[in-house]
């Protein structure tokens, strides 16, 4: 099975190109595809450091078949190779078909590596759309004085205060009723009171 290393755009640029000729591995389209013959870890590592000297380029994704299952070691030796050298463009792995000791070798080295299309997929989107966060805003400081003993109506109106307003009114009396939009859920409002009997109008 060929080990492919992803390339965003129609070519690798001059850049990269330059690297790929030097190491004798061909660059004709989007992927580059390195036989079975070919893919010793030395020209892999190649063709990932090429990629990732390339302007055009955010990150590579290298696809590791049948090797990867039967030499875990050879299979991720390339792309621990060119992390090595240091590239400065992350560098993930596709394994196909199941290769959990190359999975395992590659999660110790802290090599982002999946086992389907569809996780790294996913996850390259994911990293493609990550944007840093925001600075935290301080939040402006609130003036609200509570009594010793508050009863929801004082919790209510801090909350307010702080942004988070809910409606309620405190009646005083039956002649407050009139000026108070129905449907409405009546309450005794009682800091002593744990049992708070309400009635709905």
């Amino acid at each position: 099975m060929p080990r492919r290393a992803r390339h965003r755009g129609p070519r690798p640029d001059p850049a990269a190109a330059a690297l790929l000729d030097a190491a004798g591995i061909q660059h004709h389209g989007r992927l580059l595809d390195l036989t079975l013959a070919g893919a010793k870890p030395d020209r892999v590592a190649a063709a990932i450091g090429a990629l990732q000297a390339a302007e055009d380029t955010d990150l590579v994704l290298s696809v590791i078949g049948s090797s990867a299952q039967f030499k875990p070691q050879d299979a991720v030796a390339g792309i621990l190779r060119a992390r090595d050298a240091g590239g400065a463009k992350p560098s993930a792995a596709f394994l196909v078909p199941q290769a959990d000791a190359s999975l395992a070798l590659l999660a110790a080295e802290g090599i982002a590596a999946f086992r389907t299309p569809e996780g790294a997929a996913d996850c390259i989107r994911a990293w493609c759309d990550w944007t840093a966060p925001r600075p935290e805003s301080t939040a402006p400081a609130i003036a609200h004085d509570l009594p010793a003993r508050p009863d929801e109506a004082d919790a209510r109106r801090l909350f307010a205060a702080l942004g988070l307003a809910s409606p309620f009114a405190v009646l005083a009396g039956p002649q407050d009723a009139a000026v108070t939009p129905y449907p409405v859920a009546l309450k005794i409002l009682s800091p002593t009171s744990r049992t708070r009997p309400r009635s709905a109008a």
